[in-house]
This record gives structure tokens, sequence and C-alpha cells, in this order.
């Protein structure tokens, strides 16, 4: 492992943390984006909006740009958090991971691979491994599949094949996290990945399936709770008038049924069906 320590300095400057090391580099990138990212998510805040927004756009572009002897974060540790359970962070990490990709050139792409392509074919030789995508090896599988799907980098078609069967693997992981995961690399890798592929209809199926059952699983959160069953009466109809200015029930709040707001849950957004519309348009 790796320790970065900053240091005081008599002379030293705010930029020095962009000029440490990568992890520090990612760490501090992760907390100001993430943040950003909370901070647009509050309602009625146009103006906040528009500011974390430039905020996302500095520290993602501007700074590496502008930054003499900036030193790029970390994708091992973006990584890390390609599937953070906190969405804030995963958009931080997948978007600082892709932006760090971008300003690669096409030389040092390759360098990538040829540095994280060992790891993914020592994969292929353990039958029945299926690494978590936050451990050493599934990060190496998510670096490679990442820089295939956005920037179209070669691989060796042995590597390729590892990835696929990984990533399909993942398609049956118990964290869901895992599973869009996976099912969003493999659609917007689809070109790439096909020709390694089993069965490319059993492929589209199977994102189906798990498209289906999200789109269950989301109406089941949507949808309001039923409504409780009335409780019998507890005095006669021809006593009940003698009640009728008495106070209401405990619990009401004298208003009808029907204009009581109930808190409904917010699903997420269905990330196989983008998937499975991925590998449509290839179709």
């Amino acid at each position: 492992g790796h320790f970065s320590f900053l240091t005081p300095q008599a002379a030293g400057t705010a930029a020095e943390r962009w000029q440490a090391s990568p992890h520090c580099t990612a760490l501090y990138s992760l907390a100001a984006v993430a943040l950003a990212n909370t901070l647009m998510m509050c309602p009625g805040y146009d103006e906040l909006r528009n500011v974390c927004s430039s905020l996302v756009t500095h520290f993602s572009i501007a700074l590496p740009d502008s930054l003499s002897a900036y030193v790029p974060p970390s994708l091992s540790l973006l990584a890390r958090h390609y599937v953070d359970s906190v969405e804030e962070m995963q958009q931080a990490a997948r978007s600082l991971m892709e932006g760090s990709m971008h300003r690669m050139s096409p030389e040092l792409r390759g360098q990538v691979v040829r540095a994280w392509a060992p790891r993914v074919l020592r994969l292929g030789a353990v039958s029945g491994a299926v690494p978590e995508l936050t451990s050493p090896h599934g990060v190496s599988v998510l670096v490679l599949a990442v820089l295939v799907c956005r920037f179209a980098v070669p691989l060796d078609a042995a590597v390729s094949a590892v990835l696929v069967r990984q990533l399909l693997a993942l398609l049956d992981h118990p964290a869901e996290l895992h599973r869009t995961a996976a099912a969003e690399l493999l659609g917007k890798g689809f070109p790439t990945w096909r020709e390694h592929l089993p069965s490319s209809a059993e492929f589209i199926r199977k994102l189906f399936r798990l498209s289906a059952a999200h789109a269950h699983g989301a109406a089941a959160v949507t949808a309001p709770p039923a409504a409780p069953a009335a409780a019998p009466p507890l005095v006669s109809s021809s006593s009940s008038s003698s009640f009728s200015t008495c106070a209401p029930p405990l619990g009401a709040t004298g208003t009808s049924s029907s204009s009581v707001s109930v808190d409904e849950g917010v699903a997420a957004p269905n990330r196989f069906l983008s998937a499975l519309l991925s590998t449509a348009l290839v179709e």
C-alpha cells in the first residue's frame, strides 16, 4: 500500500494537494464533486445549482487542464467507488474516472491496458471466481471494461473473453449495484463484447428479465399503502347518534382520507432497461 501525507511548508500553496499523489487527488476530487452533486439536489435553489455545476466542471475539467504538475487521480480508488451505495459519490467517481481516461493519450490508455490485463487474465485461470467489483481484481475488470465501453480501446481476445465472463456472472450478483453496473457495461460495449457472448439472444433475454423484475420492484415501492380495514362499530346504530357531537377518535386529522398525503418511495432509474436499449440499437 501507499501512504500520502500533506505536511505544512513555509512557502506551501493550496495547489499542492493536487500535486502530491494520485490517491490525494482522487480523494479531494471525490469529496468536492460528491458535495457539489449533493447540493445540486436541493430543491428551489436554482442559483446554488448553477454554482455547484460550475464547481463540478472546475474540479473535473478546468483544474486538471490549468494546473501545472497536476497529478491525475488514482483509477483504482475511483473504481472502488464506481458502485458506491451513495448515489452522489457513485456519480462523482464515474464522472471523474471517465474524465481522467478522456485526458489520456491513446498511448497512455494502451499502457493502462498492459498494466491491468494480466490481473484480469489470472481471473480466467480460476474457475468459478467472480470477484466483488470493489476488490483488486474487480477493480481491474471495471477499469478495462470502462476503457472499452467509453473509449473503444482494443483488447486481446483472451482478455475480452474473461471480461465478458466476469460481467455475465455479475448479472446474478446478490447486490443490485453490481448487477446494474455489469448490465450497463455489457450494454454500452455490446458491439465489442458480442462475439465473446455465449448467446446474444440469451443475454438480451436476461436483461429483459432483470428490467422487468426491477420495474415490478419499483412499482411496489411507489404504490400507496393499502387503506386499513374499517374497525367494527362499538355501539349500535340506534345509540350512535348520541355520540355525534363528541371529539373525533385519536389520530384523526380532521380531513378526509382522500386528502391525506402519503410519502411515497422514489424508485431508482431502470438501468437494466437502458442496457437493453443499447443492445437493441446494435441489433
